[in-house]
């Protein structure tokens, strides 16, 4: 604590109390100030408790030298005095309220921080043994994968052959069938995207023996294409088998007429294609026509209007 000072209650104060003071408040600052700058290399424990040693010091240092204000402005204006010292008590009550709040709140702080350093130091002990420990399960953990990772791979390496040579049979079994498609059938691909398709396949093969002979096959696959097509398409397909196995005049008899007939619908229509086809010729050929007298006439103007500029050309010459 600084040294005590008195001044007479009794006496009506003047600037020297004030100088007096003054000098009391700058010597009691001044050191606090000189022990907190020796101080200051410390911990923050050690500065929380600092910082409570210097509020219970500095406390009392203001008290007095307000106290000594208060009555000095008294003598002059008791007025003055009372509200000045209302303020100041007031002020002393907010700050020892909220040096209480803060230092209840330091120690919930001190808990906190007690029980956190509880369980960290609870941790590193796992951590520790955990480390410990760590090896051992790595260990068996390696092996383990290892274990499984071997025995998918052998597993995947089998399934992988079975399917190589599935896919090798397969492809044999493909070019195979290639080419017996390309003996039997050279146009398929020609004809595989028929309109007719969709037909074929709504109709049913038909009950054949499976050791039938190929023969027997293909007239059971002639009839159910014959099947498919339209009634104007198997006429047209009898006319012209007709025509190439040498049946004609009165061996085919009622059938031969409705050939003709046949025949008949498709050359009126090979006549319209060709009357359609002469008079598109027949247009283009008047088009050219018409152009080649357009160039004629053309040509006719151009050296007509040569000659004219060569006249006139001579007469001013």
């Amino acid at each position: 604590m600084p040294e005590a000072i008195l001044f007479p209650a009794n006496k009506p104060s003047s600037r020297a109390d004030a100088q007096v003071l003054d000098q009391w408040v700058s010597e009691s600052f001044a050191s606090y100030a000189k022990r907190s700058v020796a101080g200051s290399a410390r911990d923050d424990s050690q500065l929380e408790e600092d910082l409570t040693k210097a509020v219970e010091e500095l406390v009392p240092v203001l008290s007095i030298g307000l106290n000594e204000i208060v009555r000095q402005v008294s003598q002059h204006c008791n007025e003055r005095g009372l509200v000045l010292e209302k303020i100041w008590r007031t002020y002393v009550e907010l700050f020892e309220r909220a040096l209480y709040e803060a230092r209840e709140s330091l120690r919930k702080q001190k808990e906190k921080t007690s029980k956190a350093e509880d369980e960290l130091s609870r941790l590193r002990s796992e951590l520790e043994d955990l480390k410990a420990r760590h090896p051992e399960q790595l260990e068996k953990l390696k092996q383990t994968l290892s274990g499984k990772f071997t025995q998918r791979q052998e597993e995947l390496t089998q399934q992988l052959t079975h399917i190589r040579g599935e896919n090798r049979t397969l492809k044999v079994h493909l070019d195979e069938q290639m080419a017996k498609l390309n003996g039997w059938f050279p146009l398929f691909k020609m004809y595989k995207d028929s309109r007719y398709r969709k037909g074929l396949v709504d109709k049913p093969h038909g009950d054949v023996p499976k050791n039938a002979p190929a023969e027997v096959r293909l007239c059971a696959d002639f009839q159910r294409i014959l099947s498919a097509l339209p009634g104007d398409v198997r006429r047209r397909v009898g006319l012209f088998i007709s025509s190439l196995l040498g049946f004609r005049g009165g061996a085919v008899g009622a059938q031969s007429s409705e050939a003709l007939r046949d025949r008949k619908e498709v050359n009126v229509q090979k006549i319209a294609q060709l009357e359609a086809k002469l008079a598109e010729l027949q247009a283009e050929e008047a088009k050219a026509k018409e152009e080649r007298k357009r160039a004629k006439k053309a040509g006719r103007h151009s050296s007509k209007t040569e000659s004219q500029d060569s006249d006139a050309f001579s007469e001013e010459a």
